[in-house]
């Protein structure tokens, strides 16, 4: 359930980035770096939680999305998944110093594309549902291709 809740704080943190003026630059530096390095610490403690001796899957959720068409939103981490996590949760603050002084114009956006990145890539390794991980796949593609 602690990825759910990543997952959760990372649409949120997208919606409020949404929400700032692009003219607070130093502000959206400062804490697009303090939510995707909170972000990557957590799943770094998740792996050190990991429990290698059992091969189900672990922190597993199953929630139903829509009875009627009969659609659930289910997941869970394995340990390859969660390698993948921890990698895109530790190249996003990278990108971010990175960005630091690169980027002075629409640096607002690329923050905005970079979180829902890590939104899609993190939904994309955690679900087991076959409607959300083709969905996420799908998102992701489009975004990367405009």
């Amino acid at each position: 359930m602690p990825i759910v809740y990543l997952i959760i704080l990372l649409f949120f943190s997208i919606i409020f980035i949404l929400f700032v003026p692009g003219k607070y630059v130093s502000f959206l530096r400062n804490i697009s770096l303090a939510l995707s390095s909170f972000v990557f610490l957590v799943i770094l403690y998740l792996l050190l939680k990991f429990d290698i001796s059992s091969s189900m899957l672990q922190w597993s959720v199953h929630l139903s999305w829509s009875a009627f068409l009969n659609i659930y939103y289910s997941g869970g981490v394995d340990g390859v998944s969660l390698l993948f996590m921890l990698l895109t949760a530790l190249l996003i603050p990278l990108c971010v110093l990175y960005s630091w002084t690169q980027f002075v114009y629409f640096f607002k956006e690329l923050m905005l594309l970079l979180f829902s990145i890590e939104f899609l890539l993190l939904n994309f390794f955690f679900v087991s549902d076959l409607f959300f991980f083709l969905f996420s796949l799908r998102v992701f593609f489009f975004q990367c291709l405009y």
